[in-house]
């Protein structure tokens, strides 16, 4: 595990940090790929909150969010979301940093996202026996 750690950090440090930080051409299309093929499975994904959520996850200035994260005169990236963004963003930090905190919430929710996965496969299979594919 400690390998695994020191390595995540090694490649946030690195990679993920001036990645965000001097965005060019190919990193966005790199991102919107990602989006496009994340798609099907979270309807929420934005390209503007996933690249604050990255920017939080890699500890750069100005992509606090909470109330106490932010320090008097840095220039905050929310500012720049547009409100879609800014909607989706509040609900991925909600769900991801607040919610799942909580032993209660994270049962439930890992029982909705079972219980949707298994409706998916049955209801899957039903459609493939009802077109004998």
């Amino acid at each position: 595990m400690e390998e695994t750690i020191a390595r995540i950090d090694q490649i946030q440090r690195k990679h993920l940090k001036s990645a965000l930080t001097n965005r060019d051409d190919k990193f966005e299309r790199a991102a919107e790929a990602l989006l496009a093929g994340l798609w099907c499975f979270n309807l929420l994904l934005d390209h503007g909150a996933l690249m604050f959520a990255a920017g939080r996850v890699a500890g750069l200035p100005g992509y606090g969010y909470w109330s106490a994260e932010k320090l008097a005169g840095e220039e905050s990236h929310y500012r720049q979301l547009g409100w879609k963004s800014r909607g989706v963003l509040f609900v991925i930090l909600s769900i991801h940093e607040v919610m799942l905190q909580k032993d209660w919430f994270r049962n439930i929710f890992n029982w909705i996202l079972l219980t949707a996965g298994h409706f998916v496969i049955v209801m899957s299979n039903v459609v493939l026996k009802i077109l004998k594919v």
